[in-house]
């Protein structure tokens, strides 16, 4: 199993986005999610790995899963080398993000790997294509973020004002 991940952020508004793309027995399979919790790129880029991780153990496809080794693509550095060295997160949720991704490598029995690619590279490898691909996803689903919670905004003040002029 191998699975790309990629966070996108954005300070103002606050709003990042997660993708991943998961690659198992010739298939492929796209997930994404957003929040406006990360402190910066850097926590995005951990939350989507933690994000993918919690997808394939809510799903149930690390306990049905054939192979002995899941291997993480991540084109963060910074993400890898937290993790590597178990560092403590931050902030709370940066911190629930590496306690989630630590306790799944000490109690999985499977092998996990982590890899780092270099980022927005296009040459024609399917490392590039499927990392191009997981991060499109996160510019995507951070843009749902950011429109979703504009919506909310917008209904706020649309109630504020049919309460005042009513």
């Amino acid at each position: 199993m191998i699975i790309f991940t990629d966070g996108s952020h954005s300070l103002k508004p606050r709003m990042s986005g997660f993708g991943a793309v998961l690659l198992y027995k010739g298939r492929e399979h796209t997930f994404g999610t957003y929040t406006n919790k990360c402190r910066d790129n850097n926590v995005a880029e951990i939350a989507a790995i933690a994000m993918a991780i919690q997808y394939i153990c809510n799903n149930k496809i690390v306990d049905r899963m054939d192979d002995k080794t899941i291997t993480i693509i991540s084109d963060s550095a910074t993400a890898l080398r937290k993790i590597s060295q178990r560092n403590k997160g931050q902030d709370e949720f940066e911190s629930s993000c590496l306690n989630y991704i630590y306790d799944f490598l000490d109690f999985t029995r499977k092998k996990v790997k982590f890899m780092q690619i270099k980022g927005h590279i296009h040459d024609g490898t399917k490392l590039s294509y499927y990392n191009n691909i997981a991060d499109d996803l996160a510019g995507e689903y951070r843009k749902l973020g950011l429109e979703i919670e504009q919506e909310k905004v917008f209904k706020k003040i649309k109630h504020k004002f049919k309460k005042t002029y009513e």
